[in-house]
C-alpha cells in the first residue's frame, strides 16, 4: 500500500442523536447534517511548518482516527500523525485542547467510565539511519 492512505481518508461516524455524520480527509473533518446533507461545519488542524504536501504522501499532520466524545455529545476527539490527540467542539468548529504525544497515533478510544483519560494506539514512527559506519 503506499502512502496515500491518509490523503483521502473517508472515516466516517455518526453523533449520538444521528443529527450529524462526519468525514475526514486529510488534515480536516467535515461536518454535514443528517437531515440535509449539507455541510455544517469543518474543523482544520494548525498547519505545521512540517506537513508535506508531495503527490502520494500522507501530510504529517493528517487525521488517522476520530471518535465522538462519551462525555460531551458536542466534541470530537481525533488522532493524527503528527502524533496530536485534538479535542474539538465540532458545533462552533473550535479547538478546545491538543495533547502531544510524540509519536503517529493510529487509533484512538475512551470510554464512558475513565473521564479523563483517552486509549491510544500509536505507531513506531520512522528511525533515523547513522551515517557513521560500522566498527
Amino acid at each position: 500500500m503506499g502512502g496515500a492512505r491518509y490523503s483521502i481518508s473517508l472515516l466516517k461516524c455518526l453523533s449520538c442523536s444521528c443529527r450529524y455524520f462526519f468525514t475526514v480527509s486529510g488534515s480536516s473533518v467535515q461536518i454535514y447534517s443528517t437531515t440535509t446533507g449539507q455541510v455544517v461545519s469543518t474543523l482544520s488542524q494548525p498547519q505545521s511548518d512540517s506537513v508535506n504536501t508531495a503527490k502520494n504522501h500522507a501530510p504529517s499532520d493528517a487525521i488517522a482516527c476520530a471518535i465522538l466524545s462519551p462525555h460531551n455529545p458536542f466534541q470530537l476527539i481525533t488522532g493524527s500523525s503528527d502524533g496530536c490527540i485534538r479535542l474539538w467542539n465540532f458545533m462552533d468548529a473550535i479547538l478546545l485542547r491538543t495533547l502531544s504525544i510524540g509519536k503517529p497515533i493510529i487509533h484512538i478510544a475512551a470510554h464512558e467510565n475513565y473521564s479523563d483519560h483517552v486509549f491510544v494506539s500509536v505507531g513506531r514512527g520512522t528511525k533515523k539511519k547513522s551515517s557513521k559506519g560500522k566498527s
